[in-house]
C-alpha cells in the first residue's frame, strides 16, 4: 500500500470465491509488515466471511401401509395409515398435497377417497395420513390402491407413493 500526500486511510480489498456449501462463518487474516517512512499502530486485522448458502430443504416420504378388511365383528370400516416422514426438522411450516387412486381396489367401494394438503408445523417431522377402508363383503383377493403425495412447500418430495394394500377380511 503507498499512502501519497495526505491520505491517511487505505482499504483492502479481498477477493472471495463463493462457493453454495452450507458451512459455518469463515474468518481470515490480513498483516501489515515493513512500513517505510511511518510506524504501523495496529499490523493485524481480522475479517469474517459470513455464510449466507441455505440448506437445502428437507425431504418429505411416504411409506406403505397394509390394512385387513373388517372381520365380521360388527366394524364396516377400518383405517389404512400411512407414515408421512420428514428427513429432518424444518423451521419454516411444510406442506404437501396427498391424494388416493384406485388400482385394485375401487375407490368408493372399497376404500374412501382422499385429496387435501397435509401440513406440519415446524418442528414436526412425521404426520399420519388415514384412509378408511371398507368391507366389501365380498371373497376376494387382496386389492391395492396408491397414495401420492404432491406439491410440495418447504420441502422436497422422496419416496412420493404409497402402495396401499386391503386384505380380505372374509
Amino acid at each position: 500500500l503507498n499512502f501519497a500526500g495526505a491520505t491517511t486511510t487505505q482499504v483492502i480489498e479481498v477477493a472471495l470465491v463463493g462457493d453454495t456449501v452450507v458451512e459455518p462463518d469463515g474468518s481470515f487474516s490480513v498483516a501489515l509488515t515493513n512500513a517505510s517512512g511511518a510506524l504501523i499502530a495496529d499490523a493485524s486485522a481480522t475479517g469474517t466471511i459470513r455464510n449466507d448458502d441455505e440448506p437445502p430443504p428437507p425431504v418429505l416420504s411416504i411409506a406403505d401401509a397394509t390394512v385387513q378388511e373388517p372381520v365380521s365383528s360388527g366394524l364396516t370400516e377400518v383405517l389404512a395409515r400411512f407414515a408421512v416422514s420428514l428427513d429432518r426438522a424444518s423451521t419454516q411450516p411444510v406442506g404437501v398435497r396427498v391424494r388416493t387412486a384406485t388400482g385394485s381396489a375401487t375407490e368408493g367401494v372399497d376404500f374412501d377417497a382422499n385429496d387435501f394438503v397435509l401440513e406440519l408445523a415446524p418442528g414436526q417431522t412425521s404426520a399420519t395420513v388415514q384412509v378408511r377402508v371398507r368391507d366389501d363383503a365380498l371373497v376376494e383377493a387382496a386389492e391395492g390402491f396408491t397414495v401420492t403425495l404432491s406439491a410440495p412447500q418447504g420441502a422436497t418430495l422422496g419416496d412420493a407413493e404409497a402402495s396401499g394394500t386391503i386384505l380380505d377380511g372374509s
